[in-house]
């Protein structure tokens, strides 16, 4: 498929994702729109977790919402948290495409002992239910893996753009598959304390997920430093996911830095295909992720870069991620 097609699609996806919650939607929630970017350019490294491309929408409805009166895309997601008018909820749509690639992308035959490539497009829509120091949130991912990701055509046309390295393995990219996981955990600003003017606080989390694309156990734990914390640490339970990259609220900032463990039964995109024969490379199933970056707002606007470095997905540590992300956030309403 051209890689004018890709950019045809994108939009046509991206509105159908959009949808707002109700009917009356436009006139009684708070709505953000942001973009992110994750390259491991940001790294100085050319191979793992190489590019991915997202963009989200974060609702936050003033009228109570229910199972009844939602639509169908969250309600599992609302009864896995329990959602509803005790607490304050968030909703989130996310589409967005992703890929990974061999180190050496100037091989036509990739190394069969290496991390083979795979694209994914994918839609996740997302409820976060804030109760205090307590948010519950679930996921629900739905995508596909293979060349109908189109990732190929993209990095193709990003490598052109900066001028690196063509890709020229792509033949031997995992095969088509539709994927669905569900996603589901705990978050608590466990430690919220003020020095001065500057508030501090630590963040912890448990989550799990089960689905052909991954399965996973999995704890989480982040320190920040910065204002308006309470407003924003719920986000932090979607940044594992990579759905978003944590982000300041209303005239907000914050530096932070975080770890995160998890015990991963199932990669589609290490694993290879779940039904057809397709590359694959063993890996650990221990995977342990170290990040940190830096996020400030205004009323309107929002911006965050941070940098993750991802180990123990590949026996050997060939498959060590290492990227950058770069979100920004815009206020719809």
């Amino acid at each position: 498929m051209p890689i004018n097609y890709f950019f045809l699609l994108i939009p046509l996806l991206v509105s159908l994702s959009a949808l707002p919650l109700t009917a009356s939607a436009a006139s009684d929630q708070e709505r953000w729109f942001s973009f992110s970017f994750d390259n491991d350019i940001f790294a100085g490294t050319d191979g793992g977790y190489t590019n991915g491309l997202y963009v989200s929408w974060y609702d936050l409805p003033d009228s109570t919402l229910n199972i009844e009166n939602t639509p169908w895309r969250y309600r599992l997601q609302m009864f896995l948290t329990g959602a509803d008018d005790r607490g304050e909820s968030v909703f989130t749509t996310n589409f967005g495409q992703s890929m990974i690639t061999p180190t050496d992308i100037t091989r036509e035959v990739p190394d069969e002992n290496d991390i083979p490539y795979a694209g994914l497009i994918f839609w996740q829509g997302s409820v976060l239910f804030g109760r205090g120091e307590v948010t519950d949130f679930a996921t629900l991912f739905l995508g596909v893996v293979g060349p109908l990701s189109l990732a190929e055509q993209a990095q193709t046309f990003i490598h052109s753009v900066t001028g690196s390295d063509k890709p020229r393995g792509w033949d031997f990219q995992l095969h088509n598959e539709p994927l669905v996981s569900v996603r589901y955990g705990r978050f608590w600003q466990t430690v919220h304390r003020s020095i001065g003017n500057v508030e501090y606080d630590i963040v912890t989390g448990a989550q799990g997920g089960i689905g052909n694309f991954m399965s996973l156990l999995g704890a989480d734990i982040y320190f920040r430093l910065g204002l308006k914390l309470d407003s924003s640490y719920s986000l932090l339970a979607l940044s594992s996911g990579r759905e978003i990259n944590p982000t300041a609220h209303s005239g907000g900032w914050f530096v932070y830095a975080g770890a995160v463990a998890q015990y991963v039964f199932n990669n589609v995109l290490f694993d290879g295909n779940t039904f057809r024969d397709s590359p694959s490379v063993s890996r650990e199933p221990w995977v342990n992720t170290y990040t940190a970056g830096v996020a400030t707002s205004n009323k309107n606007w929002g911006i965050s870069f941070s940098f993750s470095n991802s180990g123990g997905a590949h026996a050997d540590d060939i498959g060590r991620q290492k990227y950058g992300s770069l979100t920004i956030v815009r206020r719809l309403q």
